[in-house]
């Protein structure tokens, strides 16, 4: 095919001269499929290409149902589910920010269980009350946070009112309509996906060792004309590492934070069926482990993980030509361990307390603390452990009644949805013995200490509970 071309006139008539080693030529034009034209002995042709609609005819979810993009006029963005495997975190919600223009999320902490994200679409559009946007999840008001990537077929958000207007006032700060898989017809397809990731901190603050600091608080009482508080000889002893039960030189955060963490997923799903019955079955595990370190030498677990355990069942039956029936079951379990204190409580104290004080605990054996302080370390490791189940089963039946028999195009849907969530709580806790900071050595080498506070031998008991149920129509 030779590099000869031309263009039509206004009527769509063109004219080509070709050589005798031609056999085809190509004719295109925007918005229309291209054709290939075979040349034979007349000398004049019809040609009639067809539309190009495939990316019109694209199928988006809207509210109450489905269109095709051409017809959309509101603002809508789609994503693809695998986009959303991306990040190694737990919270779907997480993996929000910075997929999809418009949407704002912020997650406040990183700690296992506790690290959903707060997201808004456009900004935030209601002052006071509920400025979350309306989540639905195959038709039903749910949470994103303990779904699993893998369950999902598609994913849409309504930004703006024209595209969210069926919703009325509850789509006031948009909407995220999400589907989860449905099976299809053919043979039983099986896929597992396992995957393993590492977190650690971006960015933490660096502190000044015990020798500088002590300099800097001299430096600022000479300033003022005082004389300073704290001898060159215990800077001295500090810096050279000289007995550090007595000059002690700590970096808290790195006493209670491990450098890194680790978390892995698995999902695997199941889907096929037939023209009557179609199936799709998702189950999936997350672990995760947090940065808070734990004390080895006891017999319980402060550190801070979580495991979670999901399963989302969907089946399709043609109950006649013009009836579907849908059922769909799913849900999580999720177990959390952590220390008996917030995380904000923990690093407060980590952040504020000064490197030269006291020392974790002392070589002997005992737990120092300040007056109107806390150790954090002993906060970490020392006070026990509390561990919380979650669980919640979420079920929807529909039935949906093809009516074009009547008026074509016309359809009836019946839905009911049961969502039934418990969450159980059980702490271990106690308060260990406090020394004030030593205030040196006795003729036999001993630490000179004096009780601060006596704690518990053994770990005490409590527990909660909590449970409800919703359902709709």
């Amino acid at each position: 095919m030779s590099n000869r071309s031309t263009s039509t006139d206004d009527n769509g008539r063109f004219s080509l001269s070709v050589l005798p080693t031609d056999r085809y030529i190509s004719v295109r034009l925007v918005g229309y499929a291209p054709e290939q034209i075979e040349l034979t002995d007349r000398n004049s042709y019809r040609i009639v290409l067809k539309d190009s609609v495939s990316a019109l005819d694209e199928v988006v979810v809207v509210g109450f149902g489905t269109q095709r993009k051409a017809s959309v006029v509101g603002a809508i963005t789609t994503i693809q589910p695998k986009r959303l495997q991306s990040g190694t975190t737990r919270s779907l919600s997480n993996n929000l920010a910075g997929q999809l223009s418009g949407v704002i999320a912020v997650q406040r902490s990183g700690e296992p269980g506790y690290d959903n994200s707060n997201f808004w679409i456009r900004g935030i559009s209601t002052f006071g009350g509920n400025r979350n946007p309306l989540i639905l999840v195959d038709g039903v008001e749910r949470s994103l946070d303990n779904m699993d990537p893998e369950e999902i077929e598609s994913f849409s958000v309504l930004k703006d009112a024209a595209a969210s207007a069926v919703y009325g006032v509850r789509g006031a700060n948009g909407v995220i309509l999400v589907n989860t898989k449905r099976g299809k017809v053919g043979k039983p397809n099986v896929s597992f996906r396992f995957e393993e990731g590492l977190t650690s901190p971006i960015q933490l603050p660096n502190f000044v060792g015990a020798a500088e600091y002590l300099e800097v608080m001299n430096s600022i009482r000479e300033e003022r004309g005082e004389t300073g508080l704290y001898s060159q000889e215990r800077i001295d002893n500090i810096r050279k590492g000289v007995d550090k039960d007595l000059y002690p030189d700590v970096n808290w955060l790195d006493e209670i934070l491990k450098d890194r963490a680790g978390n892995s997923r698995g999902n695997l799903s199941v889907n096929g069926g037939s023209d009557i019955l179609r199936y799709s079955l998702v189950t999936s595990f997350y672990r995760e482990g947090g940065i808070i370190e734990r004390d080895k030498k006891q017999d319980w677990d402060s550190s801070s993980k979580l495991n979670r355990y999901n399963v989302r069942s969907n089946v399709d039956i043609n109950v006649s030509p013009t009836t579907l029936f849908r059922l769909n079951i799913g849900g999580y379990l999720q177990d959390r361990n952590r220390a008996p204190q917030s995380v904000d409580a923990l690093f407060q104290e980590a952040f504020t307390i000064p490197p030269y004080v006291h020392p974790t605990i002392y070589s002997s054996g005992e737990i120092p603390r300040t007056s109107g302080r806390t150790n954090p370390w002993a906060l970490a490791t020392q006070r026990g452990y509390e561990r919380l189940s979650d669980s919640k089963i979420e079920s929807l039946f529909s039935i949906e009644q093809d009516l074009s028999f009547f008026l074509k195009g016309l359809k009836a849907r019946g839905l009911f949805s049961f969502d039934r969530y418990s969450s159980t709580s059980v702490v271990r806790s106690k308060d260990p013995d406090y020394y004030n900071p030593a205030i040196g050595r006795d003729e036999e080498g001993r630490l000179k200490l004096v009780i601060d506070s006596y704690g518990q031998e053994f770990l005490g008991y409590s527990k909660g509970s909590d449970w409800g149920d919703k359902s709709m129509y």
